[in-house]
């Protein structure tokens, strides 16, 4: 343009993503760090349901901790052939107001066979209202950021745990151990994909993606794959929900 060696400028109204990815400049959790996060005080003593589920939730699901925190309780199905949990912004009850980060967010997760040894098929039976975490904070208006506060608290917690560090991001870390776990432990890539709603690939293709391994029909061989996922360093032995002062 600088030589007018061109007619006009090709580039002109384009402005550049500066958006990190969400997999950029995050670490997963170690096999020391997951071992002391599930052995610290909420996991021996007593604790709130959002402080004991939230990360467990987290680690077994790789969902974000958003689309946890605004679960209903009508979203969880712990008493089907295949438990699930269905993460949706769709809703009949206009009392439920929900956000995703996309159309492809949207899925049906199988809930691993360690999540109801631990109780949450007793916890979900005698969850009381609409939301699962009612004591997590609601506002329509606004959108259900409902999660904010309590990221805040456990990035204090993990500190107080011992394990804080700049590249840990507390409970999207999470996230990223379940992705990792799922690499390691040979589950099909488009199947991760389809569990914590990536795209694979293009814009239509994850949206396809979700439709094929999310819907019901489809439970049988997610969940196939999801018994594969282990986690180094989890305790093999964890106090159920309910027992010493939940």
């Amino acid at each position: 343009m600088k030589h007018d060696l061109l007619p006009a400028n090709p580039i002109t109204g384009i402005k550049p993503d500066y958006r990190k990815s969400e997999t950029n400049d995050r670490d997963s959790y170690t096999p020391d760090e997951l071992q002391a996060l599930f052995t610290s005080r909420i996991y021996t003593g007593p604790a709130k349901a959002t402080e004991f589920w939230l990360p467990l939730l987290g680690l077994f699901t790789g969902a974000r901790l958003n689309e946890l925190g605004q679960l209903a309780v009508s979203d969880v199905d712990v008493g089907g052939p295949v438990p699930s949990i269905t993460i949706d912004d769709r809703s009949d009850d206009p009392e439920v107001v929900k956000r995703l980060k996309n159309k492809q967010s949207r899925r049906v997760v199988p809930i691993h066979p360690k999540l109801m040894e631990l109780g949450l098929g007793e916890f979900v039976r005698a969850a009381q209202g609409t939301p699962l975490f009612p004591e997590l904070p609601r506002q329509a208006k606004v959108g259900p950021e409902c999660t904010a506060a309590f990221s805040k608290w456990f990035g204090r917690y993990l500190k107080e745990v011992g394990i804080k560090r700049p590249r840990l991001a507390a409970a999207h870390s999470l996230r990223h151990t379940f992705v990792e776990a799922c690499d390691n432990c040979g589950v099909n890539p488009k199947v991760t994909s389809a569990l914590v709603g990536h795209s694979s690939g293009d814009a239509g293709a994850g949206s396809a993606m979700t439709r094929r391994y999310g819907g019901g029909t489809k439970l049988p061989m997610l969940r196939a794959e999801i018994l594969k996922v282990q986690f180094e360093g989890f305790p093999d032995s964890l106090r159920k929900w309910g027992k010493g002062g939940h």
